[in-house]
């Protein structure tokens, strides 16, 4: 691909396609079968892909990026918080819009904003960096309680501690000496 002149415009057509592709599936999936729609990556595919269309728009410098660049960050994180609560019936529309405010927010995120400051929190930085584990343990988690207690009200903290302790365990015991191995 480096070899051919226009390699990074004929990677971006291919991107775009596989991404409208991937969420025609999507929306398609997600009315029939919400678990293909969420669990399977040729639906899954376009949240990602998104990220490097950004990428290579950034590196073209394309006119509409620019734009988005010069927009104050605390727009699209409060679009991204008010998203959190849109009903769970209308998923297609707010997974849709979670993944444009997100890449909105990444494209025009700059130092000395209170919003870079918010994500450079150490504890923010930390969940971050075991996010991985995070995922790995809530749907277990989760899970186990759903069937055994059915999830009440008062189990919530104590899920919350049970993911972010068995976390940071996996995190430390496993990811980081992996890692650094």
């Amino acid at each position: 691909g480096r070899k051919l002149k226009k390699s990074t415009e004929y990677l971006t057509y291919l991107l775009f396609s596989l991404t409208i592709i991937s969420f025609i599936c999507f929306i398609y999936f997600y009315q029939i079968n919400t678990t293909i729609a969420y669990f399977l990556m040729p639906t899954r595919l376009w949240e990602m892909s998104i990220g490097s269309l950004l990428f290579l728009s950034v590196l073209k410098k394309n006119k509409f990026v620019d734009k988005i660049y010069n927009m104050k960050p605390l727009y699209p994180f409060l679009a991204i918080i008010s998203i959190l609560f849109i009903p769970e019936y209308l998923g297609v529309l707010s997974t849709t819009l979670i993944i444009i405010f997100t890449t909105i927010l990444i494209c025009c995120l700059k130092e000395k904003t209170l919003i870079y400051k918010l994500f450079n929190q150490r504890y923010v930085l930390l969940i971050g960096l075991m996010s991985y584990s995070i995922y790995l343990w809530h749907w277990s988690i989760l899970s186990i309680f759903k069937w055994s207690v059915n999830s009440s009200w008062w189990s919530i903290p104590l899920q919350i501690l049970l993911i972010a302790l068995l976390s940071v365990i996996s995190y430390k015991i496993l990811e980081l000496p992996i890692r650094k191995n």
